[in-house]
């Protein structure tokens, strides 16, 4: 393997339009180049990083009003060792952790899953839940299929919705409109197909919002020799239990669905975090769901999980977590939030991109166990070994000082 030393640097610079802009001052000022990002975007399509000879191709995603870069899909390794975009692509995923075919990337850009339930089953077959994978979560290639919480993962991470740069505002409608202009395939479905994400209710809207809900269910009622289901992604807003089933009710969304007991608390202990949060105000509980229509037309969900999020819609596998999410974005950092996807592979809490070189944010919230303490140790050896800056948070004490030096941003509340 070749020897990279530590310390390293590489001269990351990017072709846009033709013109050769340092990565961190586009970073930094994505405004001032917007003139540039609507060329290439026009032209040529895609941006250049100049990490190796004769680049490597980036693409130019539109989000929140600001253009920004990104991989091209399955190109992270053509790139330089030590470039921004590979290490990205390298320590910010957890779609690594499956086996070849579970998720594919189309030269393209577009992404089919291979989804562990089936959105077709024949007619006489039993409704009700579905058989699970009981492939191991390790983190390494032994998944063959995707699941639930891995899809809304995917989809998470692909709309970008795990990023957040400064001046960025994100609420339901904004999330949803990134999610739904995401193209490829679930299970060989077009995901436009087979997807419904809940619109944020607007009472203007109210005739193309029952108009597309109409035509999702329809697909579903359509009889044949196979009985089709479909994917709702939506946020909770309740569950009323009754004998057997729970009544699930999304936000902005009329229809209610009816899940079996076993499903629902398969999905709570499946996502403690989100299960502790529900019913916090300054969080969001992102549900995704399988369901299908019965003969007499209630709307079941068969399989379903759920994802924390912040009040800014940054995923969080802790609500420790949460609170610094949005103690960075008070802040007025950039950064990620690695997504694992199924699997329970280590990475980092946070990945900030906002300054020269690798610097992550670990938050240690299990201090006193162990097994816990002992997988920290091994982390932080791994981050000076690669000579990565580390900003550390032990909960039992005050949040650190997150502000980039010599930028803007206010004091995260260190209550």
């Amino acid at each position: 393997m070749e020897h990279v030393a530590h310390n390293e640097r590489i001269d990351q610079r990017i072709d846009l339009a033709g013109h050769t802009l340092v990565l961190e001052e586009i970073l930094q000022e994505p405004t001032r180049y917007r003139r540039w990002f609507e060329t290439a975007r026009a032209t040529q399509g895609h941006a250049r990083c100049l990490c190796v000879p004769g680049g490597r191709r980036l693409q130019i995603r539109l989000r929140e009003g600001l253009y920004h870069l990104a991989v091209w899909p399955e190109d992270a390794l053509s790139h330089h060792r030590k470039c921004t975009f590979r290490l990205r692509a390298e320590a910010e995923s957890g779609r690594a952790g499956y086996a070849k075919g579970a998720i594919i990337g189309r030269p393209d850009g577009t992404v089919d899953i291979n989804a562990d339930v089936p959105l077709k089953v024949r007619v006489e077959a039993r409704t009700g839940p579905v058989e699970r994978s009981e492939e191991p979560k390790s983190g390494g290639k032994t998944r063959a299929k995707v699941g639930m919480l891995g899809m809304l993962h995917s989809l998470w991470e692909r709309a970008g919705l795990n990023e957040w740069r400064p001046g960025w505002t994100r609420d339901w409608w904004r999330c949803r409109r990134e999610l739904i202009n995401l193209e490829g395939k679930v299970n060989g479905e077009p995901v436009d197909n087979a997807l419904y994400c809940v619109p944020a209710w607007r009472e203007t809207e109210r005739e193309g919002i029952e108009s597309a809900w109409a035509k999702f269910r329809s697909r579903l009622e359509a009889r044949g020799d196979y009985r089709l289901r479909g994917i709702v992604i939506g946020e909770l807003k309740s569950m009323e239990l009754s004998k057997f089933s729970y009544k699930v009710k999304l936000k902005h969304h009329m229809q209610a669905f009816f899940v079996d007991k076993t499903i629902v608390e398969h999905a709570q202990r499946s996502a403690p975090p989100a299960a502790a949060q529900m019913g916090n105000p300054d969080s969001h509980i992102i549900m995704i769901m399988v369901v299908e229509v019965t003969r007499n037309g209630t709307l079941k969900g068969v399989d379903m999980s759920f994802m924390l999020t912040s009040r800014h819609y940054i995923p969080a596998d802790s609500s420790y977590e949460m609170q610094m999410a949005e103690a960075l974005v008070d802040a007025g950092r950039a950064f990620t939030k690695p997504l694992r996807y199924d699997g329970e592979a280590e990475f980092p809490d946070f990945r900030l991109q906002d300054q020269e070189g690798e610097c992550v944010l670990e938050v240690w919230g299990m201090m006193g166990n162990s097994d816990y303490e002992a997988r920290k140790a091994e982390k932080i050896k791994s981050y000076k070994a690669r000579g990565a800056q580390v900003i550390e948070w032990d909960t039992r004490r005050q949040m650190p000082d997150l502000r980039r030096a010599g930028g803007a941003g206010k004091l995260p509340n260190k209550g």
